[in-house]
């Protein structure tokens, strides 16, 4: 029947009509849903979204898949639902990447304007003690190797008195070990030069006693590796040889390596003062001096302002000073964050070139009345 009605006598197929009774609908279902889930009648396009819009499936889609299989335009949908769920995920992540850079841009401004209401003290003029540095750091060098160069000739007439002092008395540990090896080369001798009756007793009774003395070494020296007395009178004499070179390089080790120690420093404070000083260090020197000269005239100022520890909260209140020309104001237009940079960084330029103004017109020792130099220097 509907067919056969001509168009202009059927109200369905008006547009107007058709949205009403869409937006109709979505009323009466929004009246009795539940807050977290509503109905817009609205097309996608109307919404002002750019998802994509899902095709028509009708029954016989949903009948093939009721039935196990796959239709085409069930599976176009699925897919379009995939994308747009993709699509609104990643909006999701920009939408936190850009609150957080939004906090750092925050916290940025706010150091920035800390660092304007506390401007840093400006660097004295060591150039004037830039001479005077160069020259003590030289100084310091020479003395430097003055000193060591003392040290070594100290070490040296130390190893030169130890070795007097061996040479007629020795070391207690030297005279141990000497009255031990002793009474064994004794007994070894008394073997030797017994007649070919005794000779056999009497070497069981070197062997015993050679036993006994390295018992009594080794307690005596306890660091001495070589510790066991032979019980043959040519090897005892060696071994009282070796043992005697092992204790002396023992107690003359430190001192010795003290002197080689010496000796190389002394080569590296030599090739270090033949050197000139670095740029670097000539600076930090003269900056120092220059502090120092600052505070001697200036007693009571404060030269130094401590460091901010971080902790401050960050104080994004508007500064007197900007006026109507605020970067951080939009009530006219929005601005774009690049405006904003663009517009502190011309702003920072122009204080730089004020404070240089200034500093040009300060003369540091202006309580000194200036020296002349001579021509040929």
């Amino acid at each position: 029947q509907w067919k056969r009605t001509s168009v202009s006598l059927n109200p369905l197929d008006r547009k107007a009509k058709l949205k009403a009774l869409r937006e109709s609908w979505a009323n009466t279902c929004n009246a009795r849903l539940d807050e977290t889930a509503r109905i817009d009648h609205r097309s996608l396009e109307d919404q002002g979204s750019d998802l994509e819009p899902t095709i028509h499936e009708g029954y016989a889609a949903r009948a093939i898949e009721r039935a196990g299989g796959v239709s085409e335009r069930c599976q176009t949908n699925r897919e379009i639902r995939r994308s747009n769920s993709l699509l609104t995920a990643v909006r999701a992540e920009l939408g936190r990447i850009f609150d957080r850079l939004g906090e750092l841009f925050a916290a940025k401004i706010g150091r920035l304007r800390r660092r304007q209401a506390r401007p840093e003290p400006a660097e004295p003029n060591w150039r004037y003690f830039e001479g005077d540095a160069r020259r003590q750091l030289e100084a310091d060098k020479a003395d430097h190797t003055a000193a060591i160069r003392g040290k070594l000739m100290d070490a040296r007439a130390d190893v030169g008195n130890r070795e007097e002092w061996w040479r007629s008395h020795g070391t207690e540990e030297h005279k141990a070990a000497k009255q031990i090896i002793d009474v064994a080369r004794a007994a070894s001798r008394e073997a030797r030069d017994a007649n070919i009756f005794k000779r056999g007793r009497l070497l069981r009774n070197a062997e015993q006693v050679a036993g006994e003395q390295s018992e009594r070494l080794r307690g005596a020296v306890p660091w001495l590796e070589d510790a066991d007395i032979p019980a043959d009178w040519d090897q005892a004499n060696r071994f009282r040889m070796r043992t005697t070179k092992a204790i002396y390089d023992h107690d003359m080790q430190p001192r010795t390596r003290l002197v080689a120690e010496l000796e190389r420093r002394l080569e590296q404070a030599e090739r270090a003062e033949s050197e000139r000083p670095s740029p670097e260090q000539v600076k930090a020197l003269a900056l120092r001096m220059a502090e120092q000269r600052a505070q001697a005239e200036n007693p009571t100022q404060d030269t130094k302002r401590p460091a901010p520890s971080g902790d401050e909260p960050l104080d994004l209140s508007e500064p007197e000073d900007w006026g109507e020309a605020s970067p951080f104001e939009s009530r006219q237009a929005p601005r774009t964050k690049a405006d904003l940079l663009n517009e502190i960084r011309q702003r920072t330029d122009r204080l730089t070139g004020q404070r240089e103004a200034e500093q040009r017109q300060i003369d540091p020792w202006s309580a000194q009345p200036p020296q002349r130099r001579g021509h040929g220097r």
